[in-house]
Parts: C-alpha cells; sequence; structure tokens
C-alpha cells in the first residue's frame, strides 16, 4: 500500500488487507454472547471495523510512523471494541456491573483474572491460572444466595462469596451475570431506533476544523507538564492514539506535536506506536508520581473547558 503507484494501486492494496482482516472480525463476533446480539449488530460491527481500519491505513500512508506492526492483533482489538460499544448500548447496567467486577478484580488482592481459551476469566488469587473452570452458563438463584453476594456496596465480599459457592474459577461474563441478576442490574431492550442521519454541511465541517485548530492553539497554552500529562495519555472512540487523529486531520504535524511535548520528533517517533502510555510511563518522563500526573491532566482538562466555554 505504501509503495502503490497511483490511487488505483493503493485502492487494490487496501482491500487485500481487509480481505485478511474479515476473517479474523468473524471469529471474534462468533465469541460474542449470543443471545445479546443481532444478525444485523454482526453487520454493523463488522462495517464500523472496516471503516476504522481504513482510517488508520489512510493514516499509515500520510504518517509511516504509524504503522500497524500486528494486522490480527489490531483487527481483533477494533472488533472487541465494537462489540463492547453494541453491549454498552444495549445493556448499559449490566456493562456497569462487569467495569466494576474487572476493576476489583483487578485491584483487589484476594483476586486474580486470566485467560482461558481466549475467555477472561476470575478466581481467587491462589487459583491463578487454573484451567478447572465452571463451564459456560454458571447461574445461581436468589433462594440459593448468602447476603455477602446481595452486598452491592461491598463488591469485593460479593465476588468472593460467589467464588467461594462455586470453588472453581468462574468465566468473567457467568459472574457478571450472576452478580447482576442478584442486584437487579438488569436491562431491558430498548426499542429500535432508526440510526442519526448525518446532515453535516460543507460549512459545519469548516466550524468543527476551526474549532479543533482553536483547541490546538488552547493546549499549546497549558503549562508543559499539564500539556504532556493530557497529550500523552490522549485517546480516540477507540482507545487509539488520539494524537494521531491532529496528524491526519492536519490540525498539527508530528513536529508541531513534538514541540508541544517538548520533545524531540526522533524522541516522539520512538514513542509512538506505544501511545497513549499509561501514567506510570508519563510520570517517568516527567519525573512524577502517578497520582501526579493524573492530576496534572485533571487540572489540564479543567482549564481547557474554562477556557473553551469563554
Amino acid at each position: 500500500m505504501l509503495e502503490a503507484r497511483d490511487e488505483p494501486e493503493r485502492s487494490r492494496a487496501i482491500e487485500r488487507v481487509l480481505d485478511e482482516a474479515r476473517p479474523v472480525i468473524a471469529v471474534v463476533l462468533s465469541r460474542s454472547r449470543s443471545g445479546a446480539f443481532r444478525r444485523e449488530d454482526f453487520d454493523d460491527v463488522t462495517s464500523t471495523v472496516l471503516v476504522r481500519l481504513v482510517r488508520r491505513l489512510q493514516l499509515v500512508a500520510s504518517s509511516p510512523e504509524a504503522v500497524i506492526t500486528n494486522l490480527r492483533e489490531y483487527t481483533a482489538r477494533l472488533a472487541y471494541n465494537g462489540v463492547y460499544e453494541v453491549l454498552r448500548r444495549r445493556f448499559p447496567q449490566r456493562t456497569r456491573v462487569k467495569n466494576r467486577l474487572r476493576y476489583v478484580l483487578t485491584h483487589d488482592d484476594r483476586f486474580a483474572t486470566w485467560l482461558v481459551s481466549d475467555e477472561s476469566v476470575a478466581g481467587l488469587r491462589t487459583w491463578n491460572n487454573r484451567f478447572d473452570v465452571v463451564p459456560s452458563g454458571a447461574t445461581l438463584s436468589m433462594a440459593d444466595a448468602e447476603p455477602r453476594m446481595l452486598a452491592e456496596d461491598h463488591t469485593g465480599d460479593a465476588i468472593e462469596a460467589v467464588l467461594k459457592r462455586f470453588a472453581r474459577p468462574l468465566l468473567l461474563n457467568d459472574l457478571t451475570d450472576i452478580l447482576a441478576r442478584l442486584w437487579g442490574a438488569s436491562d431491558v431492550l430498548p426499542a429500535e431506533t432508526p440510526e442519526p442521519i448525518d446532515a453535516t454541511t460543507p460549512h459545519d465541517r469548516l466550524e468543527i476544523r476551526e474549532q479543533l485548530d482553536m483547541l490546538w492553539r488552547e493546549v499549546k497554552e497549558l503549562p508543559p507538564q499539564q500539556r504532556a500529562a493530557l497529550l500523552l495519555n490522549l485517546r480516540d472512540i477507540d482507545g487509539m492514539n488520539a494524537l494521531a487523529l491532529f496528524a491526519l486531520l492536519n490540525v498539527a504535524g508530528v513536529d508541531d506535536i513534538a514541540a508541544a511535548l517538548e520533545m524531540t520528533t526522533a524522541h516522539l517517533k520512538s514513542i509512538w506506536n506505544e501511545l497513549p502510555a499509561d501514567d506510570l510511563t508519563i510520570g517517568s518522563i516527567l519525573g512524577k508520581s502517578r497520582q501526579q500526573v493524573i492530576n496534572l491532566r485533571k487540572s489540564a482538562r479543567d482549564r481547557l473547558a474554562r477556557r473553551l466555554k469563554r
């Protein structure tokens, strides 16, 4: 694609990449919760992933440092993000429960989470990496629930009680379904609504571009460490490096971004594929603790919000 001599050749190269991506998307979708997905959901997720992949390929064409190093892994991540977006829209309460469980499982020393056959598994710390997982579809009725399992405000205790009841690791999806049901966090499927129509005009798009230019000017006015804490962690809707979008939209080039971060262009290019960076990594760059990085980014967002509101 990068070596294409003209647009038709580039288009054929992109289509070959998409042909490699489609089977990966199909595998991810086949592992999704069948009861939650409709035929149109599979089609929508596939289309969305392909559009986002083309967008990234176009970015690579103009910024080779944004090259995709592992196409299958990158496509799978886009597909899982697409699945999550559908589930989040259709099952907002269950999604909140799952996010809470995932947080506790990764921050509470009593627990561990790992993969078994590409499925997320939850268990006690002492069970870490066991493969004798309770078969998919595990349930627990309200009549069999202990008081600790119903204590939504004490999530860790509820998780521990459920895991000890089964005495074996549980699939994270099953643990989520059990606790969502016990806590009354059930979702009613929303009525079908038509997709919104993109009615933007050339004038609207020009105005959006002007707003992005204004945003970038305000970002450059932030104190240097606030600016770095914000930009090095900046994510787009897919959780990817949003700095690439500034470059793609010609709002700021790589040299401009490097200057805003007060680093050389070579340094920025060397870490580009690792962006967005986590707070510990940003802290090591800035010489700050993780909490100080979080505080710097919050201050940056608050200041931007005030200035842009004016």
